[in-house]
Parts: structure tokens; C-alpha cells; sequence
């Protein structure tokens, strides 16, 4: 017999996760045919929106470990959707960029993308929709 998700039984952070599988697979569904994982997503889009960064800051506004975002971004400089140089202001350092091919790329799927949260929010109205943005920002 399959629980109501909002049997006082269920947990929130099952209600949580099973939100965001729904949601993460919808998104890379758009992702998908471009040869594009979410994390990778992630990454194009703080460069894309936030500028070059050196690695610390892109793994902390990334939400991902230093190694994972290192072949995260080996991988997206080999499809010359990013690329690497030294850091005038400290030459120890590299500094991560879009590249154009990458901006392009991040046009072209930001509208899909959108259409697919949207999509992914119907069933809530507008008041319910900024209620759940702030709730989730307060969670971290």
C-alpha cells in the first residue's frame, strides 16, 4: 500500500528529495541531448552570468568539491565551452571563462530550461511558488 506524501509519517526531507529527483531529471532531460550533465550546467551558468572565476570561488558558488569541479571543468575547456589562463593578479592561479561557444550554448538553453522548472511548478500559484523559493533559500 503506497503512503500519501503527506502522511505525518513521511519525512520532509523525503518530500524534499523526491521534489528535487523530479525536477533535476526533467532539467536534464533539456541538458541531456547537448552532451550536458546539471553540474556542468551549473558551472556555465556562474561563468556565464557571474564572470571568470578562479577555482575556489566556482567550487563554493558551484556547490562542488575541488576535484569533481576540476573534471567538471576539464571536461567543458575540451568542448571548448570553457577555457583556463593564469590569473594576472596572482600567476599561481587559473581563472575559468566562458567561452563564446559556451555562451552560446547557455543562450540557447536558458529559455528551454526555464520552460522545464515552469513546467515543473504548475500546480503552484504564484504566492505558493515564492513561498517555496524563500523557504528553500533559507535552507541553504
Amino acid at each position: 500500500m503506497r503512503r500519501e506524501a503527506t502522511a505525518p509519517t513521511t519525512l520532509s526531507i523525503d518530500l524534499l528529495d523526491r521534489a528535487a529527483t523530479a525536477t533535476r531529471h526533467a532539467l536534464e532531460q533539456v541538458l541531456a541531448p547537448h552532451e550536458l550533465t546539471l553540474d556542468g550546467w551549473r558551472v556555465l551558468q556562474t561563468l556565464c552570468v557571474d564572470g571568470a572565476q578562479s577555482m575556489g570561488p566556482l567550487s563554493e558558488a558551484t556547490r562542488t568539491t575541488a576535484p569533481t569541479l576540476t573534471r567538471l571543468v576539464d571536461r567543458l575547456v575540451a568542448r571548448a565551452l570553457v577555457y583556463r589562463n593564469v590569473d594576472p593578479a596572482d600567476r599561481r592561479r587559473l581563472r575559468v571563462h566562458a567561452a563564446d561557444r559556451g555562451r552560446e550554448l547557455h543562450e540557447q538553453l536558458w529559455p528551454p530550461l526555464q520552460e522545464a522548472e515552469a513546467l515543473a511548478l504548475a500546480g503552484l500559484a504564484d504566492d505558493e511558488l515564492a513561498t517555496l523559493r524563500d523557504l528553500l533559500g533559507r535552507l541553504g
